[in-house]
This record gives C-alpha cells, sequence and structure tokens, in this order.
C-alpha cells in the first residue's frame, strides 16, 4: 500500500488514533492524503465566517426555503420568473459549495424577480415574512456581499468540479490549486473591485437602493469601525468585507493544501514538463522515502544514469506529457525500471474519494420509509444501479440470467 485518502475528519485522518495513523503503523509508505475537494470546501467554509459573508448567504437560504415550502409562493415566483432558463430557487446545500455557487448564481441573475414576487406576497397577503425578507434583499450591503461572491466563487467553481473527476493525478491536481490561488491574488485590488461595486450599483438601481455605509461609533462590538474619507462606499466595503474574504480565503488555502509538498515537488521531477529544469538531486527525496520498492541496493549511479536517459530521452520527443499517468503509458518498463517503479507510485496517490461518496445521496432516494423491509442485498443493488446509471445494461441478457436461475411455471422468454 502506498496511497491512502480520506477527508478530514477526526476518525480518519486523526493524527494519532484515526484510520490513516492504523495503516501507517501496518504501512508506513502509504502516503496519506486529505481529499483535494472536501479541502477546497473547508477553505471556502472558512472565508465563509467574515460576518457579512456568513449572513448573507444565510439570507439566500431563507429566501430560498420561503419559496420553496408552499406551492402558491413557488407558483408566484415562476410566473415571474418566465422569461429566465430556470423556473425557481435552486436548493442550497449545506457542504456541497458547487451546488452553492450554483444556487448563487441563479439568485443573482433572478434577484429582481424575486423582490417583484415578495412585493405581490406583501401586497396580496400582507405577509410578515416576505415584509422581512425584502426588507433584506433591498440593501446595500447584502447587494455588494453578493457580487463579491459572485465574482469569487466564479473563480473556485471550476477548480471544484474538476477535483471531484475520475483519474486525475496529485501533480495535476496542485498545480490547479496553485493556478487559482495566484487568480485570487491578482484580483485582490482596486480595480478589479471597482468592476464589482459597479456591478452592485447596476442590481441597487433596479431595486432603488442607493449605496450608504455603516455608520461609525466610539465603541463597536459587532464590526469593526473602517473610517473613510468623504463617505466613500467603493473604499469602504472593499476594506471591510472584499479584502477580509479573500485574505481569508488565501490563508486556508495556503494552510490545507501544502500537506507532503515537498514530497510531491521532487516526485514531478520526473514529468517530462519539468524534467529540463530539475537535476538528480531534486529527485533524492523520493528516492529516499521509496528506496524499499527500488530493484537495486546501491542506487546511486545507476539511477543518475537511468535519470540521464530519461532525461535525453523527452529532448528528442515533440509531444509531451503533462501528468503522470500519461507519462507512466510512455515509459518503457524495460528500459526505465526504477523510473517506471516511482511513476506508478506517483500515479496511484490518492487525489479525491468522491465517487465514494455518492453512496450517501443514493441511499437518500432509495432506503425511504417505504422500502425499510428491503433486504441487503437488493438494497446494493440498487444503489448500485443509482450510482452507475451511465453503464449500459442489456435488458434481454438480464432476463435470460433471472429466468435460468431455477425451474418456474411461467415462461419468461415469449
Amino acid at each position: 500500500m502506498r496511497g491512502q485518502g480520506y477527508d478530514g475528519a477526526a476518525n480518519m485522518g486523526g493524527l494519532f488514533r484515526g484510520v490513516q495513523a492504523l495503516i501507517l503503523k501496518e504501512y508506513p509508505k502509504a502516503l496519506y492524503t486529505h481529499r483535494f475537494s472536501h479541502c477546497l470546501n473547508l477553505c471556502l467554509n472558512d472565508a465563509s465566517k467574515v460576518k457579512q459573508i456568513r449572513n448573507t448567504l444565510n439570507i439566500i437560504q431563507e429566501v430560498s426555503s420561503f419559496f420553496r415550502m408552499s406551492a402558491k409562493r413557488s407558483y408566484i415566483l415562476k410566473t415571474k420568473l418566465e422569461s429566465k432558463p430556470f423556473s425557481g430557487l435552486k436548493k442550497y446545500c449545506e457542504t456541497r459549495w458547487v451546488e452553492r455557487h450554483e444556487a448563487l448564481s441563479i439568485f443573482v441573475d433572478g434577484f429582481l424577480e424575486i423582490v417583484l414576487a415578495l412585493e405581490d406576497l406583501m401586497t396580496s397577503e400582507n405577509d410578515k415574512s416576505a415584509i422581512l425578507l425584502h426588507k433584506s434583499l433591498c440593501n446595500f450591503q447584502f447587494l455588494i456581499t453578493c457580487s463579491i461572491m459572485e465574482r469569487v466563487l466564479g473563480i473556485t467553481y471550476t477548480i471544484s468540479k474538476y477535483l471531484q473527476t475520475e483519474n486525475i493525478d496529485i501533480i495535476t491536481a496542485k498545480n490547479s490549486i496553485e493556478i487559482t490561488t495566484t487568480k485570487l491574488q491578482h484580483i485582490r485590488n482596486e480595480v478589479e473591485f471597482q468592476k464589482i461595486f459597479d456591478s452592485a450599483i447596476e442590481m441597487a438601481e433596479k431595486v432603488d437602493v442607493s449605496p450608504i455605509i455603516s455608520r461609525t461609533v466610539g465603541t463597536q462590538k459587532h464590526r469593526a469601525n473602517y473610517i473613510v474619507n468623504d463617505g466613500d462606499c467603493c473604499t469602504y466595503y472593499r476594506v471591510s468585507i472584499f479584502y477580509p474574504y479573500l485574505d481569508d480565503l488565501l490563508s486556508s488555502f495556503n494552510e490545507r493544501f501544502n500537506s507532503n509538498s515537498s514530497l510531491i515537488s521532487s516526485l514531478s521531477c520526473l514529468l517530462p514538463s519539468k524534467i529540463k529544469k530539475n537535476t538528480f538531486d531534486d529527485l533524492q527525496m523520493a528516492l529516499e522515502f521509496y528506496k524499499d520498492d527500488l530493484q537495486i541496493d546501491s542506487y546511486s549511479s545507476t539511477l543518475k544514469g537511468e535519470f540521464e536517459l530519461w532525461q535525453m530521452k523527452w529532448k528528442t520527443e515533440t509531444v509531451i506529457p503533462t501528468n503522470s499517468l500519461d507519462t507512466l503509458l510512455n515509459c518503457p518498463a524495460d528500459i526505465f525500471p526504477n523510473i517506471y517503479t516511482i511513476l506508478k507510485i506517483f500515479s496511484i496517490l490518492p487525489v479525491t474519494t468522491a465517487s465514494v461518496e455518492r453512496s450517501f445521496s443514493t441511499l437518500k432516494l432509495i432506503k425511504t420509509y417505504l422500502r425499510n423491509s428491503t433486504s441487503e442485498n437488493r438494497l446494493n443493488g440498487l444503489a448500485l444501479l443509482n450510482v452507475h446509471r451511465n453503464i449500459d445494461i442489456d435488458i434481454e441478457s438480464l432476463i435470460d440470467v433471472f429466468a435460468n436461475r431455477k425451474e418456474r411455471r411461467i415462461n419468461f422468454k415469449l
């Protein structure tokens, strides 16, 4: 065993008594990886602790629940959204940030229609909940926070979906995280925020809301006092929401995605895209860690020669693989036995376990109160059919197998 990956729960990733610690006692080379998609969710969750971000998320959740819990309210909103490609608000998910971004995008795109639907409910039914939600939405701090979150989550949305794909290697995942981190650093400036502020102004004009800032008092317990010149709203929201949100997110990225980075960097020296810039000394950490897997005892001179031949090979090639899986397919095991072994280990290091967790959401659909008497074998079969629905099944062959299991009075083959 050379790799293991779980989420960060104490019973799985605990340093002393977690599953990964127990496995490491038996297999010291089983490198533990906190799965990347879960790390990204935790980073986004850490950044949402900024008070304005947290309040905005709660308001969006309350509005979504308000319309979804009543068929009449849902119908009113649906009539307002006739010109939109969607007919209602997306269900807000507590744990999956991919769905949070989709819910936020739908909310921002249909913001004016949502406000109009609330106004209809306020007029026709004098709904107090609709009045409170309307007041929360028609607030400039809410609008600017929505615009900030839409911009930031628009960057992390693609990487969040990509980290859940199959057959992704760990170096590709780390490169994607580095690109995302760099992009987040680049948008942390006044010019970028001015664009966000202008989009919030456009939304505010549609609902007749003026940009204002919170008043400054001598003693403030619930928020920081940000003093700006001449009541500059743009500067106020930049330093009070935008910068703290990005800083928390970047800090969490740097903290959570740096595990085993030195060893992974050493392994990545064998990739053809990086082989020209690296030397044999850059590979030493990986060789020391996996020396028991190599085919020779004294590896210094022999491996150095193998490494130099590997470098020479990719100087003449035109098509250069960028990840370990493609590189492994282009590595002849007879010519480069030790490099092939290291690349094979590099390729199996786990990145994500998202596909395994499909069973949790599947069981909610299958194991209902109507199916509590379902046997374990039948439940497992139904769950597998639901999870792997993309696999084509020959119904005729399935009927033949079922019919031939035992003698039957009824002929299944007609």
